[in-house]
């Protein structure tokens, strides 16, 4: 057979996706933080004309990191369920190996 070969390890996508809980979990946490200290940043210069600007940018930047985290959920649960899949395809394939086996050993295949 030619071409390529890959090999997928469900315990690294397990680890994967909890990795991805993890950055996940702390962009949601900078939300909360970004907020309170541009929010100080704008009522300290609530009378400038900059601080209408100031808060479009916060809440752009908020909605894109709700955005990322949202993103980072998604990732984390392809991954999840890919490592169930591909384990449950491994097992399936064994069982089936083993009765194949089990066949030819009996002289039945």
């Amino acid at each position: 057979m030619s071409g390529s070969w890959f090999e997928v390890r469900p315990q690294s996508l397990l680890q994967a996706e909890a990795g991805a809980g993890a950055v996940g979990g702390r962009v949601q946490s900078s939300v909360g933080s970004a907020k309170n200290g541009s929010h100080g940043a704008i009522s300290i210069h609530a009378g400038w004309e900059s601080s209408a600007a100031l808060q479009q940018c916060l809440t752009a930047w908020e909605a894109r990191l709700q955005a990322l985290s949202s993103e980072i959920k998604q990732l984390q649960t392809g991954l999840g369920s890919a490592s169930r899949e591909y384990s449950e395809a491994e097992r399936k394939a064994a069982a089936l190996a083993e009765h194949v086996a089990g066949e030819l050993r009996e002289g039945r295949g």
